[in-house]
């Protein structure tokens, strides 16, 4: 299975979760914590009404975890180089979880991280089981952190000099 190919390196922290992407939308930059459930609940209406597009159907996908990378690949693939998009861990700044309905998730995405008036965008999934979700924040909240750990080896390798 070549979606275990990018969990070659020793650095990487590999989890893949079977998901249905939902659609995404950018927000307005006054979008503020409390307007994000309603945000996520309208992305949900628009694609459960068909007013998504035709790229944003829902789709059955996998979440692939893996530094410095999430990828959202397609069931239909073996391949996690073939892939809907891939998005910088550390572009991503807040997950949301539903409390009215435990397998819908979302995540804001940062356009640039130091800049605190760059565009923003929500990505909306859902899970077959709730505890799925759990599982997923916690593997991401993980991932984060080894992440900006082995951004911080690698700082260090390329600073040092050699005598």
């Amino acid at each position: 299975d070549n979606l275990n190919s990018c969990a070659t390196s020793k650095h990487c922290l590999y989890n893949s979760f079977a998901l249905t992407y939902i659609g995404w939308s950018l927000l307005d930059r006054r979008t503020t914590l409390p307007m994000l459930p309603w945000l996520v609940a309208e992305i949900r209406r628009r694609c459960e009404k068909g007013d998504c597009g035709p790229v944003m159907q829902p789709r059955e996908v996998h979440l692939v975890l893996c530094p410095p990378f999430i990828r959202c690949v397609p069931t239909t693939s073996n391949n996690s180089s073939v892939f809907i998009f891939e998005h910088k861990a550390q572009l991503i700044s807040r997950f949301i979880h539903n409390s009215n309905d435990l397998t819908y998730f979302a995540y804001l995405l940062r356009g640039q991280p130091d800049n605190p008036e760059s565009e923003m965008s929500c990505h909306v999934f859902k899970a077959c089981d709730p505890n799925q979700v759990g599982l997923l924040l916690s593997a991401q909240h993980s991932f984060q952190y080894h992440e900006h750990e082995w951004t911080k080896t690698q700082a260090k390798k390329s600073n040092a000099v050699i005598h």
